[in-house]
This record gives C-alpha cells, sequence and structure tokens, in this order.
C-alpha cells in the first residue's frame, strides 16, 4: 500500500518460480533474489494498476526469472516505459516533441493501457506473449487510445479457440518467425472485423 502523504514507498521483494512455499530460506539466498519495488501515488491516482515506478524499481534478479520467450520480449520495455513518463512530464509543462518521441509517447500511452489489469484478471503466458508480441510489432499504433483494450480483450478471447497450439509452445525458448507470423495475422483478422468485446 502506498504510505500517507508519500508520493514513493519502496517495498522488498523476492522473486520465485517456486511458488508458495513457508520452509526456511537462508539469509544468503534473500539477499541474492530481493529488490526494491517503488509504488508511486501519482501513477495509482492516474489508474496505473499496479502503480510501479519501473524507472525507480530494481531488482537483483529481474529477467532471469522470467521465461525465455518473455524475457526477449520485454527486453526494452522497461526502458521504453521509463522514456514515456519521462516525455509525459515534459509535455505537461507545454514541451514540444520531435516526431520520433511522439510516437514513443503515443505507445507508451497504449502500452500502460494494456497493461493494466483488473483485480482477479489473470493472464496465461502465452497470453502475455501474444500480447508482447503485438505490442513489440506496432499493432496498437494506429489504434485510438480508448479502444485498444477492447481490442486486446477480443483478441485474447480469439486466440484460445484459433491458436490452441499456442498453450503448448516451450516459452524457455524465444518465439519462431511462423508463431509471429500466426499471431499478428490473427490479430489483424480480429482489428478488421470490427468485432469487440466488453472490457
Amino acid at each position: 500500500m502506498l504510505a500517507s502523504g508519500g508520493a514513493l514507498t519502496a517495498f522488498p521483494i523476492c522473486e520465485t518460480q517456486l511458488g508458495d512455499f513457508s520452509a526456511y530460506i537462508p539469509t544468503n539466498l534473500i539477499s541474492i533474489t530481493d529488490g526494491q519495488l517503488y509504488l508511486d501515488s501519482s501513477l495509482f491516482n492516474a489508474g496505473r494498476r499496479p502503480a510501479i515506478n519501473v524507472g525507480l524499481s530494481v531488482s537483483r534478479v529481474g529477467g532471469a526469472a522470467q521465461y525465455g520467450a518473455i524475457r526477449k520480449l520485454t527486453s526494452g520495455l522497461k526502458a521504453s516505459l521509463a522514456r514515456y513518463d519521462e516525455l509525459s512530464e515534459f509535455t505537461k509543462f507545454g514541451g514540444k516533441l520531435d516526431e520520433a518521441s511522439q510516437k514513443l509517447l503515443d505507445r507508451g500511452e497504449r502500452t500502460i493501457k494494456l497493461l493494466i489489469q483488473k483485480a482477479h484478471e489473470l493472464y496465461e503466458p502465452f497470453e502475455q506473449v501474444a500480447l508482447l508480441v503485438l505490442l513489440n510489432n506496432g499493432f496498437f499504433d494506429e489504434v485510438e487510445p480508448q479502444k485498444v483494450r477492447d481490442i486486446w480483450l477480443n483478441v485474447r478471447e480469439n486466440l484460445k479457440s484459433e491458436l490452441p497450439q499456442l498453450r503448448e509452445l516451450d516459452l524457455n525458448k524465444a518465439l519462431s518467425a511462423e508463431d509471429v507470423r500466426l499471431i499478428l495475422t490473427m490479430a489483424e483478422r480480429v482489428l478488421k472485423s470490427g468485432k469487440l468485446v466488453n472490457s
């Protein structure tokens, strides 16, 4: 939870793929796997959930705890979101952006909307991979920001029925070019259909 009256609160975290555990963990193990997660009240008030300040949060494990496919797809995500926050602050004071910076700002806005998850809304790993493929390939760049979530939810529903083989992928490895093509082709078809599920 956010500290009363404070903008940032740091929480120590322990990252693991082991799931629930209650056994004794040696101190030296904790010392190499913890980090600090900074929650920002301004992000929370702006609707970002979780309200994590990606520029200040740190982890000693980071991508090493992720599936290989997700690690590759998110390799530049933290830096791009930190850059988005900087550009967003800059424009609040009337700053003018060049074309490249404006594109970063626009994609960042859409990325934030797509990374927000409602309470108890969980994505399976293959769904996370599909979303990251679409983000990295600019699928949402021309979509109106207020529609990106509806479109993603529709794509997500179609993933389960049209590309069930994605559930069987070995996510410890990077996606093949064919897997990426299948995801993009299916998503384009959904976008052209114009049919949206409720968010």
